[in-house]
């Protein structure tokens, strides 16, 4: 489920309405505070996002693959030993090309666990789960 600013401003309202009621308790109070932080934040940019990245909540399915990296290897056409390496259509001559790899996902999840730690101050699990 998506909650923009308009859906906390939506809930802000209601809670308003309710707040001189005698049923309006403290909990609902303190969700009114909450709730006009987190509008305030939003307003300045900040955006709110999971603790952590799970197939559960889908940002397995959107991001892999989505990051690659580049890796240089030899070239698996030349022989080192040849001096006629610059006929190689793959690596030009130089013994060596870079092909992309995907990121792990392993390693997108600690990417985003150190980002939270980063903004949070909490550490986010130290072993994320699929």
């Amino acid at each position: 489920m998506k909650i923009d600013r308009e859906h906390i401003q939506n809930l802000v309202a209601i809670l308003e309405t309710h707040r001189f009621d005698p049923e309006f308790h403290q909990a609902e109070y303190k969700a009114l505070l909450t709730l006009k932080h987190i509008d305030s934040q939003m307003q300045k940019g900040w955006v709110f996002v999971p603790h952590e990245l799970t197939a559960e909540n889908g940002a397995k399915y959107a991001l892999i693959g989505e990051f690659k990296e580049q890796q240089s290897i030899p070239c698996e056409y030349c022989d080192p030993k040849d001096d006629d390496q610059e006929k190689c259509e793959l690596c030009k001559g130089t013994g060596e090309h870079t092909r992309e790899i995907p990121v792990s996902w392993y390693n997108i999840k600690k990417i985003y666990a150190k980002a939270i730690e980063l903004f949070t101050g909490a550490k986010a699990n130290e072993h994320p789960t699929d």
